[in-house]
């Protein structure tokens, strides 16, 4: 109990201590038995608290060594078992973690936590009624056990209906390449889970551009469904914009998981969003698809390609793609540091043109990311991640220039899907050879109702 309250409070360094004079103070063998050699039932336990310890405190792939070997050394160890699929789920291997959970669930059909281990797998592979109705059995079984109503709470929140709110605001030079100042604030309230794989969405969007045409304002309104089942997440989206060259339009997209290692999206959207406010002053909208996968080895290291392409309505096209490279170099207690390496590169059909639309260009960056886990209690936590990149952008007749950007952040977790992140940051990107300086904020909110 010592060794949870700590881990609960983020004393991960006492907890740790305790640990070790737990397993130096438990034999795999009790001291004095009336029979040699008898087992120490508390011994697999401490064995236990030490693959514990690395899921509570992000080290997955030390979780994972530890758990294979114990299952090696005890292949019918319930607690064994099921810690070895909790790290298969930490590690992003959500089918692997299913496979593992339902085996040890044959040979160990009332544990408790193997079954609540099959019911979150289940969730995670896209398998929502499968899960809904093994977590019922098991809240009905077992309503009293504390793992039980953690689980339920957790499916709760990931089923029921949900806000989310992400705004940013941005400021540049005077007569800037993109704005000299812009905001946008987007809302999208959905429903709970309908038939355990339907919801239904509603999204507000606000924003306004002010550049040396002077300030435009745009707002959006949509209403969307979406599907989700055994890793497919589809959207549709019917909106109407207040201003603007074009008033209706649709957009869809969805997105593929496809076993534990590659994930597929795609969007097309008529009237986009984000395009460029100089353009919007002129009356130009524009046709935006883009196409990305994904190869995740797991949670330390992923590889992501994209490629966009958009049509403006003044016959300009705009297409472009990138690489990028995620490592997860350390993983602590209280501590991350990731990098992620960029390129990407674009061109432009037409130059003569209002907005930014270089003939071509590219960049190669890097962006540093250390992440800092400042409070916990249980389940909340508060975190703070520090941003530094740099690198070389290369536009077609003014050569390669640097860039570089810094950025700090916040990110509050209250509740099972509550959360509250919000930064600022600063950037220096040059656009036609002249050097610009770019602030921004931001401020996202996810509210689940359940």
């Amino acid at each position: 109990g010592l060794f949870y309250a700590y881990i609960d409070t983020g004393l991960f360094a006492a907890a740790d201590a305790l640990l070790q004079q737990l397993e130096a103070a438990t034999p795999p063998t009790v001291r004095q038995a009336p029979l040699p050699d008898t087992p120490n039932e508390d011994y697999a336990r401490v064995r236990d608290l030490r693959g514990r310890y690395y899921l509570y405190t992000d080290q997955p792939a030390r979780a994972e060594a530890t758990y294979e070997m114990l299952v090696r050394e005890a292949p019918f160890n319930a607690a064994f078992a099921e810690g070895r699929a909790r790290a298969a789920a930490a590690r992003e291997h959500p089918h692997q973690a299913l496979s593992m959970a339902q085996a040890a669930s044959t040979d160990h059909p009332d544990a408790v936590p193997v079954r609540s281990a099959v019911a979150e797998g289940l969730a995670a592979t896209g398998q929502q009624r499968d899960s809904r109705a093994a977590m019922a059995q098991l809240h009905r079984e077992y309503p009293e056990a504390g793992m039980v109503q953690n689980a339920a709470r957790d499916q709760a929140a990931s089923r029921g209906a949900t806000l989310n709110v992400q705004s940013q605001y941005g400021k540049g030079n005077h007569s800037s390449a993109l704005s000299d100042e812009d905001f946008l604030i987007d809302a999208r309230l959905q429903s709970g889970l309908i038939d355990d794989q339907w919801r239904v969405f509603a999204r507000q969007a606000w924003s306004y551009g002010d550049t040396s045409n002077g300030r435009a304002h745009r707002g959006r309104t949509g209403l969307g469904l979406r599907w989700e089942r055994d890793g497919w997440d589809l959207d549709a989206e019917a909106h109407r914009d207040t201003g603007g060259p074009r008033n209706g339009g649709f957009a869809v997209g969805g997105s593929y998981r496809l076993g534990d290692h590659v994930e597929l999206s795609a969007s097309y959207d008529s009237n986009a969003l984000d395009v460029p406010w100089r353009a919007y002053d002129a009356g130009i909208a524009g046709r935006q698809a883009q196409v990305s996968a994904a190869y995740l080895v797991n949670e330390s290291r992923r590889f992501d390609l994209s490629y966009q392409r958009m049509q403006f309505t003044d016959g300009n096209l705009n297409q472009g793609g990138a690489l990028s490279w995620t490592e997860r170099w350390f993983s602590g207690p209280s501590q991350q540091f990731q990098t992620t390496l960029r390129t990407d590169v674009s061109r432009n059909r037409n130059t003569d043109v209002p907005y930014y639309s270089p003939e071509s260009d590219g960049s190669v960056e890097l962006e540093a990311r250390y992440q800092l886990l400042t409070w916990k209690r249980d389940d909340k936590t508060m975190v703070q991640r520090f941003y530094v990149s740099a690198g070389s952008y290369r536009q077609h007749g003014y050569g390669s220039q640097a860039m570089a950007g810094l950025r700090y952040e916040h990110e509050w977790t209250v509740r099972p899907g509550w959360s509250l992140t919000y930064g600022i940051g600063t950037a220096w990107h040059p656009y036609d050879g002249q050097r610009e300086r770019r602030t921004v904020g931001y401020l996202n909110v996810a509210i689940p109702f359940y």
